[in-house]
Formats: C-alpha cells, sequence, structure tokens
C-alpha cells in the first residue's frame, strides 16, 4: 500500500511546538512592536469584568494597553498545510490571552527575532485560560513615547503582498475571527 503524500499528513497532523514563555520589558516590546512591520493581530473582546457591550477596546484594534504593558507572551510555531506558522499570544497583567501577533512573508523577520530576543524566558503559569479571538486584521503598529508611557497605535498595513493577504485570509480562517478592514 502506498503511503500517503508528505501534504496529507502535515494536514493530517500538524506539528505544533509548545509555548515559549517570556516577560518582555514594556517600553523595549512597544519599541520591537514598531519595527516589525505588517503582522496578522487577532484580539478578543471585552476585558474580564466587564459586559460584553462594553467597549474597553476600539472594535478595529486590539487592546493598547496590553501591548503597551503586556503580562507574559507565549511563543510558539506550527507547521501547517500551508506551511510554518509563528505567532506571540500577549497576556494581560491577570494572564488572561488578549491579542495574538502572527508573522506574516512581509513582517521584518529580523525584528520578530529582535522582540523575541529582548524578552526574557519565565515559567510557564499554572493556569492558561482559552485562547478565543474576535477580531483579526492585518496591520502595523506605531509607538510615541510621552515621559515614561509608551503610547501604541495601530494602522492598516498597505496591501503590499500577495502571499501576505492569502496568508491572512487563512489564519482568518484558521482563527475563526471576523475580519477588520
Amino acid at each position: 500500500m502506498p503511503l500517503p503524500s508528505a501534504r496529507f499528513l502535515v494536514a493530517a497532523n500538524p506539528v505544533e511546538t509548545p509555548p515559549c514563555w517570556l516577560s518582555a520589558d514594556p517600553r523595549r516590546f512597544a519599541r520591537d512592536l514598531a519595527a516589525l512591520g505588517p503582522v496578522f493581530c487577532a484580539w478578543t473582546g471585552p476585558a474580564a469584568g466587564r459586559s460584553e457591550g462594553a467597549s474597553d477596546i476600539d472594535p478595529g484594534s486590539p487592546d493598547g494597553l496590553v501591548l503597551a504593558h503586556p503580562g507574559l507572551l507565549a511563543h510558539a510555531c506550527a507547521v501547517t498545510i500551508d506551511g510554518p506558522r509563528e505567532w506571540i499570544t500577549v497576556h494581560d497583567g491577570a494572564g488572561v490571552p488578549r491579542c495574538r501577533l502572527y508573522l506574516l512573508p512581509d513582517t521584518d523577520y529580523l525584528a520578530w527575532d529582535a522582540l523575541l530576543a529582548h524578552a526574557d524566558a519565565t515559567a510557564a503559569p499554572a493556569a492558561r485560560p482559552r485562547w478565543r479571538p474576535h477580531r483579526g486584521r492585518r496591520l502595523r503598529f506605531e509607538v510615541a513615547s510621552i515621559g515614561s508611557w509608551s503610547l501604541v497605535c495601530t494602522s492598516t498595513a498597505l496591501p503590499d503582498c500577495v502571499l501576505s493577504w492569502r496568508t491572512v485570509r487563512e489564519l482568518v480562517r484558521t482563527e475563526g475571527v471576523a475580519l477588520v478592514a
């Protein structure tokens, strides 16, 4: 009996690494975000303690406060039918996953590696709340320093790369999120 193709094996059994847990310096993390260029960002709904109708975040953007002052980061990779995937899940101070940044074909790979290198390895949390994204967007970050604070803003990344948009469409389908233009 012939063996199934490698493509079928990867589709049937995606290979995902366990997350590497990191702790980032907030000011350095904000600057590193600005250097990434385009990324796909998926994010959750309102913060815990808020009603679903409450709008503690702009529906078209991830929570800037979490990005300016992240809790733990979880870096993970997977090999999928569409190729390798790499992402960072950003948790808030309470340990709740609030947004996930995906590396895209037109993301600055050296800036991505620098962001990871600037974070310190840390122990995995005992409790790991489930990741439930609601929206996603292909965006880029802009950061302004105001005294000791970092203001993290987002803007839509221009459609420069067809492969990047194809990757975004696949991530939207996989994550089950609404794509924000």
